[in-house]
C-alpha cells in the first residue's frame, strides 16, 4: 500500500490503476462461503445498525440512494442524474426520491438525557409483564403448552396469542419512544447512553485496536497520502484481513499458555484455559497472582492486589458503570462486579472488586444482595430514602423505595 500511495504522477498526468483480475468478481458483502450476501440480510443489517446507533427511524438503503441523488441533483443536469440513478422516467426522482423537507437531517431525535433502548426499561417491563392483558396472555399460553391435544385449532390460537403479545410490547415501546427527551444535552455529562446496546463498545474497545483506533481516525481531516491516511488505511487493512472480532485477549495470549497443541492455542474461546494455566504457572513462583480484566494486566501479591484494587476504588482508574459481566468475541471483556459490595466498606478493597467469570454465579450473588437490601430499605427510618450503591453523575440522588433501586441498577448498571 505505501509503495502504491508513493507514486504520484508529474505534473498533470495520471496513472491507471488496474484491478487484479482475482479480486474482479469478489462480492464485497459475501457470506462465509464466499457467496454474496442478499439485498434483505443487509438491509437488516443497516436497520440494526441505526439503532445501535440510536436513531428512532433508522435509514434504509433506499435514504442513502435518495441523499446521493439529491446532492447529485444539485450539481448535474437532470440527464446525468437520471443516468446516475439508473432511472428511465424523470418523475422518478420526484415521487420516489426528491426530499419532503431538504433542509432537515432527521437526526436530533437520538439526543437527550436517555437515548432510546430496542427494550422497555426494567420499571416499564416490569409494569407491562403485571398488566391485566399480559397476565392473561401468559396464563393461557402457559395452560396451552399443557394441553395434550395436538390439533390446528390450539396451534393457531398459541400463534394468536403470540402476535396479542407482541402487539403489547410494540404498542409500550411506542409510548416508551413519545416520552424521550428531544434537547441536544447542555454538556458531556448529561449525553448519558441508558441503551445497553450503545455501552458495549466503550467496553470492549480495548480489546479491539484497530476499531478503537478507526472511531476516532476516520472522522480526520486529512488525505489519504499523510500519515494520518495511511494509518486508517492500515487499521482497515488489518480489520478486513482479521478471521475474528477479537484476535487476542490482552493479558491472555496465546504464548501464556504451555500446555495446548499450537493450533488450539489461536483459538480464542480458550481464555478460561489460558488465564487457569497461567495463574497456576504465577502461583508456583509467586504465591498469588491475579489478572485484572479491566487493566488486562497480571498483579503478583496479595498486597500489590490488594492496592491495584484500591486504586480503582478510588476512582484513579474508574471502573466502568456497568456491573454485569460481559462475554464478547469469545472472551470475557468485562468481568462482573456487584455494586453492592463495592459500596461495602468494612470489606477489604479486594473483596470489594471481586471479578466475576460466570454470569450465573454473578446473577445469584447479586439476587441474594437484592433481597438483603429490601431488608434494609424496610428499616430506616421514615425520611431517609435509598441511594444508588455505585453512584455516577447520571444517577438520581435518592428513591423512593427499594423496587425503584432495582430497575435503577437494571437499567443503569446492568445488574440484573
Amino acid at each position: 500500500m505505501d509503495e502504491l500511495l508513493g507514486l504520484e504522477p508529474a505534473g498533470d498526468e495520471m496513472f491507471q490503476l488496474h484491478w487484479d483480475p482475482e479480486v474482479l468478481d469478489l462480492p464485497f458483502f459475501q457470506k462465509d462461503n464466499g457467496e454474496i450476501d442478499t439485498a434483505d440480510i443487509l438491509s437488516k443489517r443497516v436497520r440494526e445498525l441505526g439503532f445501535r446507533s440510536g436513531y428512532e427511524l433508522p435509514p434504509t438503503i433506499h435514504d442513502f440512494r435518495a441523499e446521493g441523488l439529491f446532492l447529485i441533483d444539485k450539481l448535474y443536469s437532470t440527464a446525468q442524474r437520471m443516468k446516475h440513478g439508473g432511472h428511465t422516467d424523470e418523475n422518478t426522482h420526484r415521487d420516489s426520491y426528491a426530499p419532503n423537507n431538504a433542509g432537515t437531517d432527521g437526526q436530533g431525535s437520538y439526543f437527550g438525557d436517555k437515548l432510546r433502548s430496542i427494550s422497555l426499561p426494567a420499571e416499564k417491563q416490569h409494569e407491562l409483564e403485571s398488566s391485566p392483558e399480559f397476565t392473561a396472555i401468559e396464563q393461557e399460553l402457559e395452560a396451552l403448552s399443557l394441553d395434550p391435544r395436538d390439533d390446528s385449532a390450539i396451534a393457531d390460537r398459541r400463534k394468536e396469542l403470540r402476535a396479542e403479545k407482541r402487539k403489547l410490547i410494540a404498542e409500550e415501546l411506542r409510548k416508551t419512544r413519545k416520552l424521550q427527551p428531544s434537547r441536544i444535552p447542555s454538556n458531556k455529562g448529561d449525553n448519558h447512553l441508558t441503551g445497553y446496546h450503545q455501552t458495549i463498545f466503550s467496553r470492549v474497545r480495548d480489546l479491539m485496536p484497530e476499531r478503537d483506533r478507526l472511531a476516532s481516525s476516520l472522522f480526520t481531516v486529512a488525505s489519504i497520502r499523510s500519515e494520518e491516511g495511511r494509518a486508517v488505511l492500515h487499521d482497515m487493512i488489518a480489520l478486513y484481513q482479521q478471521e475474528t472480532e477479537v484476535a487476542v485477549r490482552p493479558g491472555l495470549e496465546p504464548e501464556k499458555c504451555f500446555c495446548l497443541p499450537t493450533e488450539s492455542k489461536r483459538k480464542i474461546d480458550r481464555w478460561r484455559h489460558i488465564y487457569g494455566c497461567y495463574r497456576k504457572t504465577l502461583k508456583a513462583t509467586c504465591g498469588f497472582a491475579e489478572m485484572c480484566f479491566f487493566c488486562s494486566e497480571w498483579v503478583m501479591g496479595k498486597d500489590q492486589w490488594e492496592n491495584h484494587c484500591q486504586v480503582h476504588l478510588d476512582g484513579h482508574k474508574p471502573l466502568p458503570a456497568h456491573c454485569d459481566p460481559l462475554f464478547y468475541g469469545g472472551t470475557l471483556a468485562s468481568p462482573g462486579i456487584c455494586p453492592f459490595c463495592l459500596d461495602d466498606a468494612t470489606l477489604s478493597a479486594a473483596e470489594r472488586m471481586h471479578q466475576f467469570h460466570d454470569k450465573a454465579e454473578w446473577r445469584d450473588h447479586i439476587s441474594d444482595h437484592f433481597g438483603i437490601f429490601e431488608k434494609y430499605v424496610g428499616s430506616l427510618h421514615e425520611g431517609i430514602l435509598p441511594k444508588c450503591p455505585v453512584p455516577r453523575s447520571h444517577c438520581p440522588d435518592a428513591f423512593v423505595s427499594a423496587q425503584q433501586v432495582k430497575f435503577h441498577l437494571q437499567n443503569n448498571h446492568g445488574a440484573e
